[in-house]
This record gives structure tokens, sequence and C-alpha cells, in this order.
């Protein structure tokens, strides 16, 4: 158990695990998209029908494989997050059972990962000791980039889904205003249909709602956590319990993808930076 912490660190596994975790969850997404793409071609091409149903069967059933295997691996990635998030706020350190048993449920895709990787970046800007006080602020920061992060994808999911439905009733207008052959226009009605289906299948308006409730729980308790640490006596209690609430959001909300993290990062960094971690150490002073 000794040699595992030696050989792995943990901040680098638990990032390996979300970019797995993500990998699969876009792995699922793609397979449902090419069966759907599948299923359009026999509308407008002289592909053979009959092979077209297993196909998009089997796609289907490996997107679904995809999507649980997702499940597991993020589910492993939030505990490993769990117990991270203790460990710099309250220096609660994860044993060697706890570890062992972690590497146990890795695949060796991520493990290789995080042998070869090297120490990333501090995870958290905040200066204070152990404890409560940083405690907060860890979950303050982290709460904070969650807003606004699940913010980002609640108003792209709803771009999609919107240019979705409007896309699909101009189509459907169009086609009954311009198109007299009924073979074409039943064929077009398929294709919307389809379409509309996909959306809901690929759980886009189901996103929309997980992002939207993520955002207002990380607000809130970015909120509660600000009024803690204005406070000249914090519990730590207290600070633990607003922690786990904040973990089990984070833990019930949809995937992030990376793409959405990289693009905000330098912006959010530097707003961190400029109005929330300046202002804090000066108040502190």
């Amino acid at each position: 158990m000794a040699d595992s912490h030696r050989t792995y660190d943990p901040w680098i596994l638990g990032q390996c695990l979300d970019r797995s975790a993500k990998w699969w969850w876009a792995c699922s997404l793609i397979l449902k998209a090419l069966a759907f793409g599948v299923g359009v071609t026999v509308i407008f091409s002289a592909v053979p029908a009959k092979p077209i149903p297993f196909i998009v069967a089997v796609l289907t059933a490996v997107s679904e494989l995809a999507a649980y295997r997702m499940e597991f691996v993020r589910g492993t990635a939030q505990r490993l997050r769990r117990k991270l998030d203790m460990l710099d706020s309250f220096a609660w350190e994860i044993t060697g059972r706890e570890f062992s048993d972690l590497l146990a449920r890795c695949s060796t895709s991520v493990k290789k990962c995080a042998g070869q990787q090297t120490r990333p970046e501090p995870y958290f800007a905040s200066q204070e000791r152990a404890g409560a006080r940083r405690g907060l602020e860890n979950v303050i920061e982290s709460a904070w980039w969650s807003k606004h992060l699940s913010e980002t994808m609640l108003w792209t999911c709803t771009a999609i889904v919107s240019l979705a439905v409007f896309g699909s009733i101009v189509m459907m207008i169009v086609s009954l205003l311009s198109i007299t052959n009924q073979d074409i226009l039943s064929a077009v009605a398929r294709i919307v249909t389809s379409g509309l289906l996909l959306v809901v299948s690929m759980g886009l308006v189901r996103l929309a709602v997980g992002y939207h409730s993520f955002a207002r729980t990380s607000e809130h308790v970015e909120n509660q956590a600000e009024t803690m640490l204005s406070k000249k006596r914090i519990g730590e209690t207290d600070v633990v319990k607003l922690v786990h609430e904040y973990q089990l959001a984070r833990a019930a909300a949809p995937i992030i993808p990376e793409w959405v993290w990289r693009w905000r990062r330098g912006e959010l960094n530097a707003l961190w930076t400029e109005f929330r971690q300046r202002s804090r150490s000066g108040d502190s002073d």
C-alpha cells in the first residue's frame, strides 16, 4: 500500500479519472449520434435497408455500455475527489486501504496516465492552514467555478435544443409549402421526428435542467460559505456539513466537458485572482 502512494500521486490520479469519465461520456454521445446518422441514410440513399436496424441496435447497445462505464469511472473519480477535498481542507489523510481500493477500481489506461504525468498546479488557491477557514475558502472557490462552468453548459444545451426545435419547425413549414410529393414529405417528417428523438435520447433537455440545478446549488453553497467566513468563530462541524452538501450536489450533477473548462479557464482564473483572491487577502490583512 505504501508503494501505491509513492507510485501514484492522488491528485494526478483524480485528474486522469475525470478525463476517462469524460471520454466514455463523449463515446456514448457520439455512438448515439452515429446510430441516428445510420438510420437517416436509409431515407436518402439506396443502401439496403435490411442490415440497418441491426447496425443501429448494435451502436445503441454499445453507447449504453459506454454510458454505464462512464458512470462507474465517474463514481470512482468522485470518491477520490471528495477525499482530496478533505485532505486539502482539513488535512484528513487518505489511508492506504482507501487508496488501494481506489487503485484497484482504476483501469490500466488510467493508471498508466497517472504514472506518466507530473504533479499539476495547486488545485485550490487558498493560503490558509488546514482547518475550517481553509475548508470554507476551498468550497467557495470550487462552487464559484462550478457555478460559472455549469451556466456555460446550461446555455450551450439550451442553444442546441432551441436550434433543433426551431430548425425542425422551419423544415416542416418549408416542406409543406414547397414540396408536393407525398413520399418526400413523408421522408422529411421522419427526419424531423428522428432529429427531435435524437435530442431526447442524448438527454440534452435533462442535461440543461441538471446544469441549472447544479449552478443554483453551487451559488447557494458559495453564499453560505461566504456568510460563515465573515464570522469570527467558525465551527469545523458546520463547515464539513456544507462541504458534504456541495460534494453530493457535484456527484449528482452532469459532467462538465473538458473543452468548457479549457475555454473558460484563463478568464475565470484571472477573475478569481483579481477580484476574489486579492480582496480576501486584503480583508485578512
